[in-house]
This record gives C-alpha cells, structure tokens and sequence, in this order.
C-alpha cells in the first residue's frame, strides 16, 4: 500500500512583505479609444491602498465627472475588483520590466467597455 498523499494547500495569499507600507507600485496608464490622454502616462502609488483609490485619481486626473463612466483594465485582460489590494495586483500581474526598465502595472482605461 502507498502513503496517503496530502491535500495541496489551500492557503490565502502571503501577506505583503514587511515595509510594504511605504513600498510603491509602479503604474503605466493607456489610453483605448476616445479615452483622454494622460499628459504623463507612469505614476506611483501606495502598495497597500486598493483599486478603488487608482479608479478615483484616475478619474481626477482626466477632469471626468463623477457620474461619468470609465473602465479599467489590467493587462488588457480583466478588471480587477475595486476592493483588490495594489501589492498584489503588482506582485501577480506586473510586467518585469518596462522600455525604460522599470517594473510597470499596465492599466488600460476607457470611458465605454471594451474587454470582457
């Protein structure tokens, strides 16, 4: 007879690493469609604050009104949850290295749907 195997993990997510506090994620905006062109594209934020605060200081930055809409995309794939911690946005879906080599979140945004 052969031992009893394990039943894989099912673990949370590790936690964001000590000082992750004060770490920044590195965030590449791209304009799709008649979406209005960030004048600069690559800001930082907080690893710890949520999506919800990138959607709000996008939507500042662009001079939308609050009952305007706009759509976020990571990756041109999906849109992640608003309650979806920056760290682990980066630490899962992050490009290595951008053109000026500098590890990027890519964020696609629009003012009507355009994936999924």
């Amino acid at each position: 007879m052969s031992a009893p195997s394990t039943p894989p993990s099912t673990s949370p997510a590790p936690p964001p690493p000590a000082g992750a506090a004060a770490a920044k994620v590195v965030l590449r905006f791209h304009a799709i469609g008649d979406a209005p062109i960030l004048r600069r594209p690559v800001f930082r934020v907080s690893a710890s604050q949520k999506f919800a605060a990138v959607a709000a200081f996008l939507r500042r930055e662009l001079g939308l009104a609050p009952d305007a809409s706009l759509f976020l995309y990571v990756n041109q794939a999906f849109a992640p949850a608003p309650d979806e911690i920056m760290h682990n946005l980066d630490r899962c879906f992050a490009d290595a290295q951008d053109a000026s080599g500098t590890r990027a979140l890519r964020v696609h945004y629009c003012t009507t749907a355009a994936w999924g």
